[in-house]
C-alpha cells in the first residue's frame, strides 16, 4: 500500500567519517528528499549528462537544508547561509568533494526509497 511522502520532512545525517565520533563531535547534516519537479529534473539531468559531479552538487543543492555543529579548523561554528530563492553557493566552499558525493548520494536514497531498498547503510 503507498504510503504519503512528507517532502518537508528533514533528516538527520551524520557523514560515514563522523560516525565514530562522541554525538557531541559529530557535525549533523539536514537533509530532505527532492519535490516532484526536483527529483523529475534530476531524472533528466542524469538520464543525458554523464557529469556525476555536477549531479551530484545539483542534488545537495537541493536537498541540503542546514547543518548542526560544522566547524572550520579553529573550531568556530560555520553558519549555514540562506537567500531568498535558490542555494547559496558559500556554503559548498566548505565541504569536501566527498563529502558531497556522500550526502547527494543520501539525498538521491531519500527521494526514490524504493530504488534503494536492499541499501541497509544509515546515516542517521
Amino acid at each position: 500500500m503507498p504510503i504519503a511522502v512528507d517532502r518537508e520532512h528533514v533528516v538527520n545525517y551524520v557523514l560515514e567519517t563522523d560516525r565514530g565520533l562522541p554525538k557531541t563531535e559529530q557535525t549533523i547534516f539536514l537533509l530532505k528528499p527532492l519535490n516532484p519537479a526536483e527529483a523529475a529534473h534530476m531524472q533528466d539531468v542524469m538520464a543525458e549528462d554523464t557529469h556525476y559531479g555536477l549531479n551530484t552538487l545539483e542534488a545537495v543543492k537541493l536537498g541540503l537544508t542546514g547543518w548542526k555543529g560544522f566547524k572550520d579548523a579553529s573550531g568556530k561554528a560555520i553558519v549555514f547561509k540562506t537567500v531568498d530563492v535558490g542555494f547559496n553557493e558559500e556554503n559548498m566552499a566548505s565541504l569536501l568533494q566527498e563529502w558531497l558525493m556522500e550526502l547527494g548520494s543520501e539525498i538521491m536514497k531519500l527521494t526514490f526509497p524504493t530504488l534503494f531498498a536492499d541499501d541497509s547503510e544509515e546515516g542517521n
